[in-house]
């Protein structure tokens, strides 16, 4: 489990990206985006955008990425 002050920070984002800003994102391909969160930790949020409904697919930190990216990957195939 995140720190409290780390979860504060992480649902602010995402508050931000349900009304459509989403600052510091990169594209993965196929329709799969990350976000970074500059913080301590450098969380990472892995989502994607289909038939106009965001889906948080997993949230992470830089030392995960590795092993979170293609979980994210399969996970956004899981919703077609």
């Amino acid at each position: 489990m995140y720190p409290l002050r780390h979860q504060t920070i992480l649902y602010r984002k995402i508050a931000l990206m349900a009304k459509g800003h989403i600052p510091d994102a990169r594209s993965l391909g196929g329709g799969l985006w990350e976000l970074g969160i500059h913080s301590s930790s450098g969380y990472r949020v892995y989502y994607c955008i289909q038939k106009d409904c965001l889906w948080i697919l997993l949230v992470g930190t830089k030392h995960t990425q590795q092993k979170d990216i293609p979980l994210a990957v399969k996970l956004q195939a899981e919703l077609v």
